[in-house]
């Protein structure tokens, strides 16, 4: 009789154990059918490209699908897209909200016509560029995260120089002037509206620079910094010069930048459904600067500014040079 008592002692815990797990687990699954449930279904309209670039599309529509549980039709715009076709289906639907990807995906949203919340991302765009109603999510970095990183790997920076064409990126030089005064930096803008003029003006910035007290912030669109005559010789003065470079081109930093803030296009895929569903519940549209981001390091480009003993207590790089 004693040696049976204690075996109901033993499985009665156990039995009690398990049927709370199974209370818990039917719970979250309610949950979880209760969330996917309240999920809008959402058309993504992205270009037909070839890779390398399909393959960044279809990370940013694999971060829509998971952040919306599966209630994702993505169209892959060709020669042959049928407009009117999606238009009939976004007609029927009840609900939903659209995401356009990169700049046919947005201006395919445009030509169908339908009242429904709209997300645009995967491309450059500015306040002026963005069309009324849409919110969107540019590829332009925020200088926040940006200067950030850049007090964490070279504290000694005191001075950002950013040379870049006021009439593509005013809202980007508003953003950056507050991101420098919140890190401590002073930020000094050079506006130069083709190549010659910011050729000029990166000699000029180099021959006031200071060594590891001044960054060079190579801006995100592409008007004067041509890669085959403007870059090599910003890099190059820069290396003479002790002068740090940073990006949001993971390219420069192979070349010799000392690191670069990239797209993590997954967490970008969420964010811009997250996007969605916020204007589809009545928030007013809005513009943002890219904040998820990956991080490049050029190691031998730190060892030469002095910096290596510094990026060594860093951890997390996802892409290191050489």
């Amino acid at each position: 009789m004693m040696v049976a008592s204690k075996n109901i002692i033993k499985i009665r815990p156990l039995a009690r154990g398990l049927f709370w797990l199974g209370v818990v687990f039917f719970n979250f699954c309610l949950l979880t059918a209760a969330m996917a449930e309240q999920m809008l279904p959402v058309t993504v309209l992205y270009p037909d490209v070839q890779p390398p670039y399909r393959g960044v599309l279809e990370q940013i529509v694999a971060g829509i699908t998971d952040e919306t549980k599966n209630r994702v039709n993505s169209y892959p715009i060709s020669d042959g897209f049928d407009v009117g076709d999606v238009r009939q289906r976004l007609v029927k639907q009840d609900g939903g909200v659209i995401v356009g990807l990169g700049r046919r995906g947005m201006e395919m949203v445009k030509a169908l016509r339908v009242d429904k919340p709209v997300v645009i991302g995967a491309m450059m765009i500015t306040p002026e560029s963005t069309p009324s109603g849409f919110s969107g999510i540019s590829l332009a970095p925020d200088p926040a995260i940006l200067f950030g990183r850049l007090r964490q790997l070279a504290p000694q920076v005191k001075h950002v120089h950013l040379i870049l064409n006021p009439d593509t990126n005013a809202w980007l030089i508003g953003l950056a002037r507050e991101a420098a005064r919140s890190q401590g930096l002073e930020l000094m803008v050079y506006e130069a509206r083709d190549i010659r003029a910011a050729a000029r003006l990166y000699r000029d910035v180099f021959g006031m620079a200071r060594g590891v007290a001044d960054a060079l912030w190579l801006p995100p669109d592409s008007d004067g910094l041509d890669e085959r005559t403007v870059l090599p010789m910003v890099l190059q003065e820069a290396w003479e010069r002790n002068v740090i470079v940073f990006s949001s081109n993971a390219s420069h930093v192979k070349r010799g930048a000392l690191f670069a803030l990239y797209p993590d296009n997954y967490t970008m895929g969420r964010s811009l459904a997250s996007m969605a569903m916020n204007l589809a519940k009545g928030r007013s549209a809005t513009l943002s600067p890219l904040q998820d981001f990956l991080i490049a390091v050029n190691l031998r480009t730190a060892e030469h500014l002095n910096l290596d003993a510094r990026i060594q207590q860093q951890r997390g790089f996802d892409l290191t040079f050489p």
